[in-house]
């Protein structure tokens, strides 16, 4: 399938737009937009390079998968980090749901939900009143 100019060039403003966002957010600590705005954007993207598979590659955002590396070394938790995925709605959050019972080969499953700091994931543990 031939792809539209008009589309070509919607892919390279939302993949500059990603760009751009992404170093306001992750390197300059100064974001102008919202997650959500963000993640709209990222979806839109998503779209057009699943219509139009020939015009994605390994350098588009939506192949890109976590931020750069850091100087901790990386650890296993003993109860999994998980993620909403960016659910949006409750069917996104239903879908979410079911993923993650399969998962855990639907057993009995309990969930704590958090108001989320953005940028930061933090698991800690104590034993016996001690940080570990």
């Amino acid at each position: 399938m031939s792809v539209p100019e008009k589309v070509r060039q919607t892919v390279v403003e939302l993949r500059a737009a990603i760009a751009y966002h992404n170093d306001l957010y992750h390197g300059k600590d100064s974001p102008e937009i919202s997650d959500a705005a963000f993640d709209e954007i990222l979806r839109k993207l998503a779209e057009l390079e699943a219509k139009y598979p020939e015009l994605l590659d390994d350098a588009s955002p939506t192949q890109i998968i976590g931020a750069g590396a850091t100087t901790f070394d990386p650890v296993t938790h003993r109860v999994p980090m998980t993620s909403l995925d960016n659910a949006m709605d409750v069917a996104e959050l239903q879908a979410w749901g079911e993923r993650a019972a399969k998962g855990l080969n639907n057993v009995a499953m309990q969930f704590a939900c958090e108001l989320k700091i953005d940028g930061l994931a933090l698991s800690i543990r104590y034993e016996n009143g001690e940080l570990v």
